[in-house]
C-alpha cells in the first residue's frame, strides 16, 4: 500500500480539501462583509460632500446676480434676475421662487423638490435615474421673502461618484484578496499540511495494526513536532491510541501463547489421564478380589483405605476428563418444570439431603429450553447438593424456577440460608481446584458453569449475612413456536 508523501504540499492542495476551500471562501466573505460595512458610510459622505460642493456653487452664482438687481424690484424682476444663471452655468438647468409661500414662477427646467416638502424639513432631493438634483438655497439678503429651489445637473456628481465607488471597490477587493492569500499561506502551513501528514499516518497505523507489524514500534511524522492547539490535541490522542492498541495486541498475542500452551497442557493431561484410568482399572479390579479373602482386620481395614481412595482418585480423573472436554451438548426440546419434578426424589435421597428439606417453586406455566437433559441433572444435581451441605439438619433448601422480567430468559434459582460465602471467596468458586471442602476437588462447579454456558446461559452466586447463598442459573427459553 503506497500513501501521498506528507513532506510536501503544494499550494493548489488546498482548494483540492473542501475544509480549506470553505475556511478561504469564508474568510474573502467576511473580509468583503467587513470593509464593506466600515467603507459604505464613506461613499455615501463622499455623495454628500459632492452634492454640497455643487449646491454651494451654484448658490453663489445665483447670490452674484441677485447682488445686481435694484432693492426695489418686483418678484417677476427677482425672477427675472435669477432666469439668468443658467445661462452662465451649465450646471443650473432651472428653478422655482417662492415668496411668502406663493409660487412667483419657474424658468428652465423646474425641480421636482415642492414648498411643502421644504416646510417638511426637506432641503434637497436626487434623482439618480436622471443624474437631477434639487436644492433650496437660503438667499441672505431675502431669507424672509424669498425661497429659492434650484435644478442641478449631477451628471458630473455620479461620474465622480461611481469612480470613487469603483476605487473602494477595488480597494476592497485588492485587501481581501491580499489577506485572504496570507490566511491561505498560512492555512496550508499550519492546518492543512498537519492534516495531511496525519491523514497519511493514520492509513499506515491502520495497514500496520491490521498486519500487526507493531515490533519495533513504529514512528509517525505528525508525532514529531509538539503543536499546542487543537490539532496537537487529536495528534497525540492519535498517538496514545495507537500506543495502546500495541499493548492491547501484546496483550493478545501473550494470552494466545498462554492458551495454546494451556491447551496443550490440556491435551497432555487428558493424555496422562487415560494413561493412568487403564492401570486405575486393574488395581481396583485386584483389590475388589481381595475381599473375598479371609483377612486380618488390619489388613481389611488397609484394603478398605486403598479401595477409597482409588475410588477416589478414579472420580477424580473422570471430571478431570469431563472439565477438559469440550462440552458437546445432544440438544432436545425440555420443560423445564417436569425436569425438575423428576429430580425431586433422587436428589431427598441423597445423603447430603438426609434431614433437610428440599422446598420446589415450579412455574405457573411449562417453560420450555433447548437442552442436554442429562447435563443440565448433572448442573442441578451439584447445586442442589452443594445448598444441602451448607445448611444444618433441619433447614430447607428452596428451588425456583421463574422468567426473567426484561428478557425470555428463564432462571432457576437455588437458595439456601446457610452461613455467608466470604465476599473474597465468591469470584474463586467457578475456578477450577478450588474448594473450600476438606474432601472436594474444585472442579464441580467448573464443570457446572461451563455446562450452564455451553447452554447459552450464565451462573451467578450470591450470598449475604442476611440472605443465605444464591446460586442463579440463567437459561434462553425456546422460541414460540418451537414447543
Amino acid at each position: 500500500m503506497t500513501y501521498a508523501p506528507a513532506n510536501f504540499r503544494p499550494l493548489t492542495t488546498l482548494f483540492k480539501a473542501s475544509l480549506s476551500r470553505r475556511i478561504v471562501l469564508w474568510v474573502f466573505a467576511s473580509i468583503v462583509v467587513i470593509e464593506a460595512i466600515i467603507l459604505i458610510p464613506s461613499v455615501y459622505r463622499r455623495e454628500r460632500e459632492l452634492l454640497n460642493n455643487l449646491r454651494d456653487i451654484s448658490a453663489a452664482r445665483a447670490s452674484g446676480i441677485l447682488d445686481t438687481k435694484p432693492p426695489d424690484a418686483s418678484d417677476e424682476e427677482v425672477l427675472g434676475y435669477i432666469s439668468t444663471a443658467p445661462q452662465n452655468n451649465n450646471v443650473v438647468l432651472g428653478g422655482r421662487l417662492y415668496a411668502n409661500g406663493r409660487e412667483i414662477g419657474t424658468f428652465g427646467e423646474p425641480p421636482e423638490l415642492t414648498l411643502e416638502e421644504i416646510y417638511e424639513g426637506r432641503s434637497d432631493f436626487l434623482n439618480r435615474t436622471t443624474a437631477r438634483y434639487d436644492a433650496t438655497w437660503e438667499m441672505s439678503s431675502l431669507a424672509n421673502t424669498y425661497k429659492l429651489v434650484i435644478r442641478h445637473d449631477a451628471t458630473g456628481v455620479q461620474k465622480e461618484f461611481y469612480s470613487f465607488i469603483g476605487r473602494i471597490s477595488g480597494l476592497v477587493v485588492i485587501i481581501s484578496i491580499f489577506v485572504t492569500g496570507a490566511t491561505m499561506v498560512v492555512l496550508n502551513r499550519i492546518v492543512i499540511m498537519p492534516i495531511y501528514r496525519l491523514q497519511g499516518d493514520l492509513l499506515r497505523a491502520g495497514d500496520i495494526i491490521s498486519r500487526e507489524e507493531l515490533d519495533p514500534p513504529p514512528t509517525f511524522e505528525s508525532l514529531q513536532t509538539q503543536r499546542r492547539d487543537e490539532l496537537g490535541d487529536v495528534m497525540t490522542a492519535f498517538g496514545e491510541m495507537v500506543q495502546q492498541i500495541s499493548e492491547a495486541i501484546a496483550e493478545r498475542k501473550e494470552a494466545e501463547r498462554a492458551l495454546a500452551r494451556l491447551a496443550e497442557i490440556g491435551e497432555l493431561s487428558s493424555m496422562i489421564v487415560h494413561e493412568v484410568r487403564n492401570p486405575l482399572t486393574t488395581i481396583l479390579m485386584g483389590l475388589n478380589s481381595f475381599k473375598s479373602m479371609n483377612l486380618s482386620d488390619r489388613a481389611n481395614a488397609r484394603l478398605s483405605l486403598a479401595l477409597d481412595e482409588s475410588q477416589r482418585l478414579q472420580r477424580l480423573l473422570n471430571e478431570i476428563l469431563m472439565y477438559a472436554r469440550q462440552q458437546k451438548l445432544e440438544l432436545t426440546a425440555l420443560e423445564l418444570n417436569t425436569l425438575v419434578e423428576e429430580l425431586a426424589d433422587p436428589l431427598k435421597s441423597m445423603p447430603s439431603a438426609e434431614n433437610r428439606y428440599i422446598t420446589i417453586s415450579a412455574y405457573a406455566k411449562p417453560v420450555w429450553i433447548q437442552g442436554d437433559k442429562d447435563k443440565l441433572k448433572q448442573v442441578f444435581i451439584n447445586l442442589v447438593s452443594n445448598a444441602c451441605e451448607a445448611i444444618d439438619e433441619g433447614e430447607s433448601v428452596t428451588w425456583t424456577i421463574s422468567r426473567s422480567v426484561d428478557s425470555e430468559a428463564i432462571r432457576v434459582v437455588v437458595h439456601n440460608g446457610g452461613p455467608p460465602i466470604p465476599a473474597d471467596v465468591l469470584p474463586k468458586l467457578t475456578k477450577p481446584f478450588f474448594t473450600t471442602k476438606s474432601s472436594g476437588n474444585g472442579l464441580g462447579l467448573a464443570i457446572t458453569k461451563r455446562i450452564v454456558e455451553a447452554h447459552g446461559g450464565q451462573l451467578v452466586i450470591e450470598s449475604a449475612k442476611a440472605t443465605g447463598t444464591t446460586v442463579t442459573v440463567s437459561l434462553p427459553s425456546m422460541p414460540k413456536g418451537q414447543t
